[in-house]
C-alpha cells in the first residue's frame, strides 16, 4: 500500500511539474497538496512546493508593485477612493507591504480631510444662501469664493455665486435705468418732448426691453 502511495505522489509530482512549466502554479501548487496528502514528507514535493510558493510570492509582489503605481496616480489626480481600493487590493497580496502601508495612510488622511473640508464648504454655502435672500449678493459672493478655495468644484458653491452675481447685474440695470427715467421725467417737467424722446431711447439702447423706458 506504501509502494501504491508513492506511485501515486510521482504522478501528481510530474502532472505538477507539468503545471508548474506552463505558469499555472495554483494548479500545481494543489496537485503538490494531493501528493503530500498521500506521502507527508517526500522531499521533491516539498522542494517544489517551495519553488512554485517563491513564484506565486514574486507574482503578487509584482502585481502589488502595478497597483501601487496605479494608485499613487489616482492619488494625484483626486481619486482617492478608488486609490484607497487598489491599495486594498495590493495589501491582499502582500499584506506587509510598506509602500502600501505608507499610502494607505496617506490616503486615510487625506480621505478625512476631504470629509473636513466638504463640511465646511456646506456651512459657508449656507450662510452664503441666507446673505443672498437677506438682499446682500456681494456677501453671498465672498462666502462662495471661500466654499471655493476649499472645494474648487463644489457645485452648489459655482451655482449660488453665479446667482449672486446675476442679482448684482439686475440692481445695476435697475438702477441705470432710474437715472434715465429721473433724467428723462426733468425733461417732461420742462416740455422738452424731443430730448425726453431722445433719452428714452438712449436707456432702450443701452437697457433692451426695459418696461418703465418702454
Amino acid at each position: 500500500q506504501t509502494i501504491e502511495r508513492r506511485k501515486q505522489a510521482q504522478a501528481l509530482l510530474a502532472k505538477a511539474r507539468k503545471s508548474a512549466a506552463e505558469d499555472d502554479l495554483d494548479t500545481s501548487l494543489r496537485l503538490i497538496g494531493e501528493g503530500l496528502s498521500l506521502t507527508g514528507d517526500d522531499e521533491e514535493l516539498l522542494q517544489l512546493k517551495e519553488q512554485v510558493n517563491s513564484r506565486l510570492r514574486e507574482r503578487a509582489a509584482e502585481e502589488a508593485r502595478n497597483l501601487y503605481a496605479q494608485a499613487v496616480a489616482l492619488r494625484g489626480s483626486g481619486e482617492l477612493k478608488e486609490s484607497l481600493d487598489l491599495v486594498d487590493k495590493g495589501l491582499a497580496l502582500v499584506p506587509g507591504d510598506e509602500q502600501l502601508l505608507t499610502l494607505q495612510g496617506h490616503l486615510q488622511e487625506d480621505i478625512a480631510q476631504r470629509a473636513r473640508r466638504a463640511g465646511e464648504a456646506n456651512a459657508l454655502v449656507e450662510r452664503a444662501r441666507e446673505r443672498l435672500k437677506a438682499n446682500a449678493p456681494q456677501d453671498a459672493i465672498e462666502l462662495t469664493e471661500q466654499v471655493l478655495a476649499l472645494v474648487p468644484t463644489h457645485a452648489g458653491a459655482l451655482a449660488l455665486k453665479q446667482e449672486a452675481q446675476y442679482s448684482i447685474a439686475l440692481e445695476k440695470t435697475r438702477a441705470r435705468a432710474e437715472e434715465f427715467l429721473a433724467t428723462t421725467r426733468e425733461l417732461l417737467s420742462d416740455d422738452r418732448l424731443e430730448e425726453a424722446r431722445s433719452r428714452v431711447a438712449q436707456g432702450l439702447a443701452e437697457i433692451h426691453g426695459n418696461d418703465a423706458l418702454i
